[in-house]
């Protein structure tokens, strides 16, 4: 996925490396066993669109696993704050149509979508 944020033509990479990054910040502790649980306890909000930080943590991960320029959470978040309604929107949708293309990413999406049409 790329964007053009103040000026710079930006990648964000939603690939097994961003998986890795999320799972880093989302560990799960269960009979003193450690695991990482990043698309299972973001991905609910992240589809719902119910909270933007969800969406600025996949930006700012996705980002830092690309190639190319950098941003700061703040430059993220700005951009975030330019955005009108429809565009916000169309964000939260280009993220998880670009997760539905990752193998690691599409079936968690899958089972997740039929949870809750249940």
């Amino acid at each position: 996925m790329q964007r053009t944020i103040k000026g710079k033509e930006v990648s964000f990479n939603f690939g097994l490396k961003f998986i890795m990054e999320l799972d880093k910040a989302h560990k799960i502790t269960q009979e003193g066993v450690s695991f990482g649980a990043g698309l299972e306890t973001t991905l609910p909000m992240l589809i719902s669109m119910q909270a933007p930080s969800t969406l600025v943590e996949y930006l700012k991960l996705s980002n830092k696993a690309s190639a190319g320029p950098t941003l700061s959470e703040n430059e993220i978040i700005e951009y975030i704050d330019s955005l009108n309604e429809q565009e916000y929107v169309g964000l939260f949708d280009e993220v998880t149509d670009t997760l539905r293309e990752v193998p690691a990413a599409s079936l968690k999406i899958k089972a997740l979508e039929k949870a809750i049409q249940k």
